[in-house]
């Protein structure tokens, strides 16, 4: 897989291989994890993101099964999304919203 520059992870920007998950990690071994796939057409203006806000809308709807009380608002994770795609210059992407529970506590990556 071709990494990018950064990941927002947990609520900051970190340089791709710096983006460390335990392997303890409880969604590893029991699959407690959510997860939305959007993508990113290039466009005149930069990037469009196809239905932003229905696959937030849905990430949340996902954590609400699982009982996975999310660490960041929608607006927040819809202002993570755009700003990590124009953070990295990579408008023709797929972007993978991914909330699981970490081997201490909740964690989201982008």
């Amino acid at each position: 897989m071709k990494g990018t520059k950064f990941i927002w992870y947990t609520g900051k920007f970190v340089k791709w291989e710096k983006a460390k998950t335990h392997v303890l990690t409880h969604a590893l071994h029991y699959g407690t994890g959510i997860f939305e796939g959007i993508r990113c057409y290039p466009s005149k203006t930069g990037g469009l993101l196809f239905s932003l806000n229905e696959h937030i809308n849905r990430f949340f709807n996902s954590a609400a099964t699982l009982k996975m009380r999310l660490p960041f608002s929608r607006i927040q994770l819809r202002r993570a999304v755009v700003d990590t795609v124009k953070k990295n210059g990579a408008f023709n992407v797929y972007v993978r919203p991914f909330a699981f529970y970490g081997y201490k506590k909740i964690r989201l990556k982008l």
